[in-house]
């Protein structure tokens, strides 16, 4: 997966037929898959500080690499 920006990761997901899946104890990390279930990004959601503290929260987002 490529760490992607939250535009880019958007832009690529809203107009494809993807469904969401929310998994973990908070804080959550969506995965972003096809209906076939292929996943193709995800959202990760930690907190700031090392000790697992802090807000707002930060998310990371992720689209899986493609090779040509």
């Amino acid at each position: 997966m490529k760490k992607v920006t939250k535009k880019e990761f958007f832009d690529f997901i809203n107009p494809r037929d993807i469904i969401c899946d929310c998994t973990n104890k908070y804080p959550y990390t969506t995965f972003f898959k096809t209906r076939r279930g292929m996943l193709v990004g995800k959202i990760v959601d930690s907190y700031p500080n090392k000790d697992g503290s802090g807000y707002p929260l930060l998310k990371n987002y992720y689209l899986k690499e493609v090779k040509n």
